[in-house]
């Protein structure tokens, strides 16, 4: 076991190849590697490493500018023509440098993405050592979450949290929301570096996912759920363009892990089913079916009325906050009390809308919604041409998929200009775009 590990990571062979590199080259490697440990770790850690890697990727810039020649592909167009509408939103704004610290900083987040390509080109060993590092931390932060559900502590004594398993996250409701957004990119790097057969990497990857998904339950994050299963819609769609018997097996999971954890009640999975149901179908209320929620649609209504207010360029980015005022008493429901001890206060105000479409909608008008809704539909049509084309089975869906978590406007989400859910949303992006140019498929 031991001679097995020592081979797969050969550290002897990359000491030797790491002396070579220029040492930029090597700050640039090791701090992209422990990317993944430092969201677990805190934000503190995550922005020193993005600074060593945008100051290391700048400098290797300067070294390259004369000879390397720069093209762009439409999706790339798209990101730097939003980031500066970004800018100019911000400009315009009432509260200019508050909201330029969201948008003008956003820029490191595209350096990192061109800083992880040129790491992939650069060195033919990095996939599998990024590889090696993600999965480690996957499956530190997956085992750890399970022994905070079955010990009521997690290995560093923090102890579960009245409404689910948070593991290294402590309060904070991440962990579902991490493992979800990671597992596809590890995917996706271990179905492009495996010379493994197609039947060996449908177990390997249904090993993985089995607990992940359980995991997911435990967690009380019911987008996390959602996310985990449209992954595992993903790996099936993907294996059954080689083993049609793909599908016949993949839907038992759908199936078995949430009968028998509704079925043992586990932290009170029925109880949760029922409060979901009542609280979005709202089956004996006068007013019918809402959007998510009552507050959701409170947050929703309070986004429309400052696009009004704003049509064109929006409020600002992460203004929300600090114009939702505005909107106060224009919309206020008449069973508002409804919600009130859920959210302690009878106000529409919150730091973001607490869903992606929305907040674009009133913070970056209707410039800001056309680049939006581009990238949806280059999203889309990669999904329509991943399920339903045949011969097509790219692996880009599995590097996609933290972004399509990150831009979906149908379901609640975090604030779009977040640290930390923006760098999940983008970290597939450097792999996808990778693949997209090189228009490598497997």
């Amino acid at each position: 076991m031991i001679t097995k590990i020592s081979e797969i990571l050969d550290l002897t062979n990359l000491i030797r190849l790491s002396k070579k590199n220029k040492l930029y080259l090597n700050f640039l490697f090791i701090s992209v590697l422990l990317l993944p440990f430092s969201l677990v770790a805190g934000p503190l850690i995550t922005e020193i490493l993005i600074l060593i890697i945008v100051l290391s990727f700048i400098y290797s810039l300067t070294l390259r500018l004369k000879t390397k020649k720069f093209s762009l592909n439409s999706f790339e167009i798209l990101i730097i023509g939003f980031y500066f509408l970004l800018i100019v939103s911000s400009l315009l704004s009432e509260h200019k440098l508050i909201s330029l610290k969201s948008s003008l900083l956003s820029i490191r987040f595209i350096i990192l993405v061109y800083a992880i390509i040129f790491l992939i080109k650069k060195l033919s060993y990095f996939l599998k050592y990024f590889l090696i590092s993600s999965f480690l931390c996957f499956a530190i932060t997956m085992f750890d979450g399970y022994i905070q559900f079955f010990f009521g502590r997690d290995i560093f004594f923090i102890p579960i949290q009245p409404w689910g398993v948070t593991g290294f996250f402590g309060e904070e409701k991440k962990l579902g929301s991490f493992l979800v957004r990671f597992f596809p990119i590890i995917i996706g790097c271990y179905l492009l570096i495996s010379k493994e057969k197609i039947k060996k990497k449908i177990i390997n990857i249904i090993l993985i996912f089995i607990p992940l998904y359980g995991l997911c339950f435990l967690t009380s994050e019911r987008m996390s759920l959602v996310y985990a299963s449209s992954t595992l819609f993903f790996i099936m769609i993907y294996f059954s363009k080689f083993n049609k018997r793909v599908f016949l097996f993949f839907p038992l999971i759908f199936v078995i892990i949430p009968i028998l954890i509704y079925i043992f009640d586990i932290l009170d999975f029925k109880a949760r089913v029922h409060d979901t149901y009542v609280q979005i179908l709202r089956p004996n209320h006068v007013y019918g079916p809402v959007f998510f929620s009552e507050q959701h649609q409170f947050f929703a209504k309070t986004s429309i009325g400052l696009f009004k207010k704003e049509p064109i360029i929006g409020i600002g980015p992460n203004n929300f906050r600090r114009k939702c005022h505005l909107i106060d008493l224009e919309y206020e429901p008449p069973d508002l009390l409804e919600f009130q001890w859920i959210f302690g206060e009878t106000s529409n105000c919150s730091t973001h809308p607490h869903n992606i479409f929305f907040q674009l909608l009133a913070e970056t008008g209707s410039i800001g919604i056309i680049f939006y809704l581009f990238f949806i539909f280059l999203i889309f049509k990669e999904l329509l041409k991943f399920i339903f084309v045949k011969k097509y089975h790219s692996i880009n869906i599995f590097f996609l998929c933290p972004l399509i978590y990150y831009l979906n406007p149908l379901f609640p989400s975090g604030n779009f200009f977040n640290n930390w859910y923006m760098f999940m949303g983008i970290f597939g992006l450097p792999f996808c775009l990778y693949l997209t140019k090189i228009n490598k498929s497997v």
